[in-house]
């Protein structure tokens, strides 16, 4: 999801505020960054770098209700990582594409660790891919300057003539969508979303224009909005710098608080993220579930935004339409009960609404990216920002401080 955002120089009132509201309203304030996460659950070993996992993070509201994972391997991570190639870009010349060929040879671009010339004789295919980390569809995007000095074109024909190159993703050659300048002859070209796969690159056919250029900050990333570049050196070093943090939770992470579940007059729960997975599979986000009681909420199978409340018999659901939570994509989610109706809203669409139940407690505490009764139902995703509210829904004005500030963290506008 982004990241290297420092809050006593960005936002600090509205950070301030969302703390003051969350434990106004009996609540609970995550945001992932250094000097809220703990690689262990005591909280004696700090999180000192990215991609280092995460065993205790802080409630930023004062409440007190810290999130804990005992077991190493279902910790999540702290990450700021976009970029999914590995390397992304050329610092030992050809021996940074894997997978190479035809008339291509070492060069630089000045600002990039290297890069790569590709050369055109109208006999020879040339193409320097990379592996990459991505299992969900991503965008593809380059930094390429044209030798001539002007824009690259690409025409109807990906192999053809008025197509100056192309990109291949998973074995898919792609014409790019978007075409960006970047000043001083330098464009970064981007693809539509495509399954993602091991070879990634650029190609540039024999019988594509006879334009040459050089190439490099390759990149992969998921979703929406379209993000700028990030420099991937290794997997645990990469460009942080104005990249939103989050943190990564995958296939067996969550999280828990021993305390601070339990509501039964009302309750909000604001998640903000990246999803990365499950896509078709129901993924909790926050629940004080028990047998048939307390709270959940959760993505549905449907791909859909779900509020469920139980009375003690059955749960009763909010639930957005079907498919408008998609993997790839940051989402504010926002879902409450306010003592009448149960509602819960993606972004700022139109909230789905119904009455509520007459709720009976869940669990004590609650626990953040599965279920709360059983090891199931894993929430794949980029978490930037989570509060809760226990007993209250607050109000339209309070939720929105959340939402603005959660925002600005992971990059988005409302």
């Amino acid at each position: 999801m982004i990241f290297g955002l420092c809050f006593k120089t960005r936002r600090p009132n509205l950070l301030a505020q969302a703390a003051s509201i969350a434990v106004a309203n009996g609540g609970a304030l995550y945001i992932p960054r250094m000097a809220s996460v703990w690689q262990d659950t005591a909280g004696a070993t700090p999180v000192t770098a990215v991609e280092q996992t995460v065993g205790r993070m802080l409630d930023l509201s004062g409440s007190g209700y810290h999130l804990t994972q005992a077991t190493a391997p279902a910790r999540g991570s702290y990450s700021a990582r976009v970029n999914l190639i590995t390397n992304s870009e050329f610092p030992n010349g050809l021996t940074d594409a894997p997978s190479r060929g035809g008339l291509i040879t070492a060069s630089s671009l000045t600002g990039y660790a290297g890069a790569i010339a590709f050369g055109h004789d109208g006999t020879a295919t040339s193409f320097a891919y990379k592996s990459s980390s991505a299992t969900q569809p991503t965008r593809l995007s380059a930094v390429v300057r044209m030798t001539d000095g002007l824009a690259p074109t690409f025409g109807a024909s990906i192999s053809g003539a008025d197509c100056d190159f192309a990109f291949v993703q998973n074995g898919v050659a792609l014409s790019p969508n978007i075409v960006e300048n970047l000043g001083g002859g330098l464009y970064r070209v981007t693809t539509p979303l495509v399954a993602s796969g091991p070879n990634t690159g650029v190609v540039k056919y024999s019988t594509n224009s006879s334009r040459t250029f050089v190439v490099t900050g390759y990149q992969q990333s998921l979703g929406a909005p379209q993000q700028r570049y990030q420099r991937i050196t290794t997997a645990a070093d990469y460009d942080t710098s104005g990249f939103p943090e989050y943190l990564k939770t995958e296939v067996d992470d969550s999280m828990t608080s021993a305390t601070g579940g339990g509501g039964t007059a009302g309750t909000c729960l604001i998640w903000a993220g990246r999803l990365t997975g499950g896509a078709g599979t129901a993924r909790n986000i926050w629940s004080d579930r028990g047998a048939l009681s307390g709270y959940i909420v959760r993505i549905e199978n449907t791909n859909a935004l779900s509020l469920l409340a139980g009375n003690g018999t059955a749960f009763s659901n909010a639930t957005t339409a079907a498919g408008t939570a998609v993997v790839g994509d940051v989402y504010i989610g926002t879902a409450f009960d306010d003592g009448t109706n149960l509602s819960v809203q993606i972004n700022n669409d139109t909230p789905v609404t119904i009455a509520r139940p007459a709720v009976t407690a869940g669990s004590a505490g609650f626990t953040f990216g599965s279920s709360n009764t059983a090891p199931s139902e894993y929430l794949p995703a980029n978490t930037v920002g989570l509060a809760y509210f226990r007993n209250t829904a607050g109000t339209a004005v309070q939720r929105d401080v959340f939402k603005r500030l959660f925002a600005q963290l992971a990059g988005v506008t409302l």
